[in-house]
């Protein structure tokens, strides 16, 4: 069953970055997201090696964009991928 869903994701991921031209810093935070999906914005700022102002910026492109969303309040909530049909 996980098989499935990381093809899936996979898969989605793929038609997403065809779709909607997507930076390296936001392909890489949907990488980040799918390791961890509580991943911080100040861990995200550490990995990428760019300032946090930068990730909330990405973050918020790809929010727009309709490939990931907040589950959840601020503190203790996560990051989730949209899954497309």
């Amino acid at each position: 069953m996980l098989m499935c869903i990381h093809s899936s994701l996979e898969k989605t991921t793929q038609k997403t970055t065809q779709k909607t031209k997507l930076n390296n810093n936001q392909l890489k935070i949907i990488e980040l997201i799918k390791e961890n999906p509580k991943v911080t914005r100040n861990e995200l700022a550490s990995f990428l090696n760019i300032t946090s102002d930068g990730v909330k910026y990405n973050l918020k492109k790809l929010v727009d964009n309709n490939i990931i969303e907040r589950v959840g309040p601020d503190n203790g909530g996560y990051w989730s991928i949209k899954v497309e049909d």
